[in-house]
């Protein structure tokens, strides 16, 4: 009886630091708000409660990176670049117009 009390404790001792564990990970993720700090947090836990909200954090953070990168440029190949990476991006609809625009401009 006192072996499956102790093996009880001890499972539960081991839950209760994973626990802890996803959840400091999950707050620094959300702290740093970084593309890193997303991906680091998903190797960790990839299947975690906060997966998930991971995810569609890393996805926004990663489309904002590349539609800046296609501003900058400001050339039909860099929003190009854009769209192949994102075709369906939060700025898929204004990188197709700015497209547009410089080739109607080209022309």
């Amino acid at each position: 009886m006192a072996s499956r009390c102790t093996a009880a404790v001890l499972a539960l001792g081991i839950l209760v630091v994973a626990c802890n564990s996803v959840d400091a990970d999950w707050s620094q993720a959300e702290t740093t708000h970084s593309i890193a700090g997303y991906e680091s947090f998903l190797a960790r836990h990839p299947n975690g409660p906060h997966a998930e909200v991971a995810r569609t954090a890393l996805t926004a953070l990663l489309d904002s990176q590349a539609w800046a990168a296609a501003q900058a440029t400001n050339t039909p190949a860099g929003y190009q670049q854009y769209l192949a990476a994102h075709p369906e991006g939060i700025n898929a609809a204004a990188a197709r117009e700015r497209l547009a625009a410089l080739e109607r401009a080209k022309n």
